[in-house]
């Protein structure tokens, strides 16, 4: 049995500054999969994972494949297959910078491994298996450096570890004074050297809640302000008169009005609109009038969602990271026959969460989804709502295979949520996202148990604001949704009270006999601390307060004597950004 993968991929995926470059890194780990698993049935091998489709491997993003040869044969076969990996990715190379592309240290970095014995019956199968895995996960610790030399030249700007290059032909005028690797200059060009749509920004993203809303009203004032800053947004990229089509936010909408849903969803903001900031960006003398009517025509279109009710455009977004709790071991208590059934399952499973992104009431962009594990970026409203989807398809699609725990139960997903600025830099956002998930797989509750949680992280641009750490559970939305009720919003003093009182609360909290006293307390705090007209208003707030807070997970708090899990203030702060930041209607 041979096993071969990809090391580094998540820090290759994460070394990005934009989100195409997130978008084009998870393809080029897809695409040389894809020639792995291809150059490997080529050579007559049984390949067990990934299961190709007409030569594409079913379901989302890998980065290993696996199979069976005859004895002796695995090292040889490893090699060419490995072989076949590095000549596709040079010819990458070569498409973004011509016959002679710079070297790439480190990528692609693939390792292999090969181990002998039986494979007739479950039970050999299983136990050769687990030796190439065990074996696998051995030599994925073992790092060959390649060695690099470079003096006089800046790092890259993202992947600081390797030297900048000089920007190839294939670059746009404005990206040719970044100092990019090589390695991420391929990242930057690869998809959109293969045409298609472009992918959205984290401006764009974080303005699709206020442009859907306006395309849905569409009124016939619209369309001219439209044109209007289309034109500018245009002119300043230079790609006059049109802009890079994104995937519509929203269909069958009037027509006039059609690059608000493809193209202009980082021009909506007003605050983009600035003479300095648009010349460092683009590299470009923007001219005053081009501002002024760029700047005039956003403005005008903030001026008709406001007639219309619709909140201004949040400048934050989100994003989605879930992955399946022990799937390795799930998998690796199965029969070859067995795991056939649950990697098809997964392979539906990542079908039907990318569907559910890309067709939410404000549709996300999914990077990859292959049933085991999940990114994707979502608008700030509705992105928990949008988690919580994503786990329920997790048991929707897993409840009646043969993926169980060790204790026979089905499978379960840990998830992360980060709300972060759209200026925010990319690639500290995603390192962010991933100690969320990791965060939510091993934070244990009171009662010691870990996984199957929900991370929630506030970002703003000065830093974490808040976190929330909680088990999934059915009522977990609809009890953040409890917390910022229509008529009023928490207030910062209520979480700085909450926050100071937090020893004594959760001194309270941990005799259960006392919990009616701690609610009625909370019941205070919220009447006195916000606009809540009665008893009733703020124990239905009080109460999704302590549920939130009694179930939270995370590290105890270093208090003498007592490690204090009861924290309230956490929810009441993620609670004051979600009705800030993610309400769509005024």
């Amino acid at each position: 049995m041979v096993v071969l993968g990809l090391s580094g991929v998540q820090k290759f995926i994460q070394e990005s500054r934009t989100t195409a470059d997130v978008a084009s890194a998870s393809q080029i780990i897809q695409d040389l999969a894809t020639v792995a698993a291809r150059r490997a049935g080529e050579l007559g091998v049984d390949l067990i994972y990934p299961v190709l489709d007409d030569d594409r491997p079913r379901g989302g993003v890998t980065s290993k494949i696996a199979f069976l040869a005859d004895e002796g044969a695995g090292p040889g076969l490893a090699k060419e297959v490995a072989d076949a990996v590095h000549r596709e990715w040079r010819q990458a190379a070569a498409a973004c910078f011509g016959a002679a592309p710079p070297t790439t240290p480190g990528m692609p970095n693939t390792w292999w491994v090969a181990v002998t014995g039986p494979a007739d019956t479950p039970q050999e199968y299983a136990a050769l298996r687990e030796r190439a895995e065990n074996l696998a996960t051995a030599r994925k610790r073992t790092r060959v450096f390649e060695v690099m030399t470079a003096s006089g030249v800046w790092p890259c700007a993202v992947s600081p570890g390797l030297p900048s290059v000089l920007a190839p032909d294939t670059a746009r005028r404005h990206e040719r004074g970044e100092r990019l690797s090589a390695a991420c200059w391929v990242k930057r060009t690869y998809l959109r050297d293969r045409g298609g749509q472009a992918t959205r920004s984290t401006l764009s993203i974080a303005s699709t809640p206020y442009r859907v809303e306006l395309l849905k009203a569409a009124p016939d004032d619209l369309a001219a302000e439209v044109a209007a800053l289309l034109d500018a947004a245009a002119t300043v990229v230079g790609r006059s008169p049109s802009l890079p089509a994104e995937r519509p936010v929203v269909t069958g909408v009037p027509a006039g009005v059609e690059p608000l849903a493809t193209s202009l969803g980082a021009w909506v903001y007003p605050d983009v609109w600035n003479q300095a900031s648009l010349h460092r960006e683009y590299r470009t003398n923007v001219a005053e009038d081009t501002v002024r009517q760029g700047r005039a025509a956003a403005l005008a279109i903030g001026g008709i969602a406001e007639r219309l009710g619709i909140r201004r455009p949040t400048p934050y977004y989100a994003v989605l990271l879930q992955d399946l709790d022990r799937l390795g071991a799930a998998m690796g208590a199965l029969g070859r026959d067995q795991q056939g059934t649950g990697s098809q399952q997964l392979v539906e499973l990542g079908r039907a969460q990318r569907r559910a992104i890309e067709n939410a009431v404000f549709p996300g962009v999914p990077v990859y989804t292959g049933g085991d594990d999940l990114l994707a970026f979502a608008p700030a409203a509705g992105a928990i709502t949008l988690a919580a989807e994503m786990r329920a398809l997790v048991d929707e699609h897993l409840k009646d295979g043969p993926l169980r725990d060790t204790d026979g139960r089905t499978i379960t997903a840990s998830t992360a949520v980060v709300f972060a600025h759209m200026r925010s830099p990319l690639r500290s956002v995603l390192s962010q996202a991933r100690d969320a998930l990791d965060k939510a797989k091993n934070s244990e509750s009171r009662q010691g148990q870990d996984r199957d949680a929900l991370t929630v992280v506030v970002l703003r641009r000065g830093g974490e604001r808040s976190r929330l750490i909680q088990p999934w559970s059915p009522q977990l939305p609809s009890r953040l949704a409890r917390l910022t009720p229509a008529r009023f919003a928490l207030s910062s003093g209520l979480a700085g009270q909450l926050e100071q009182d937090k020893h004594e609360l959760a001194g309270l909290a941990e005799d259960t006999d006392l919990h009616p006293t701690v609610e009625a307390e909370l019941t205070r705090l919220v009447l006195r601390r916000t606009r809540a007209r009665d008893d009733a208003e703020a124990g239905a707030v009080a109460q999704a307060l302590h549920q939130l807070a009694w179930d939270e997970r995370g590290e105890p708090d270093a208090v003498p004597g007592t490690p204090i899990f009861y924290r309230p203030a956490e929810p009441a702060l993620v609670a004051r950004f979600l009705a800030q930041e993610c309400g769509v209607r005024a």
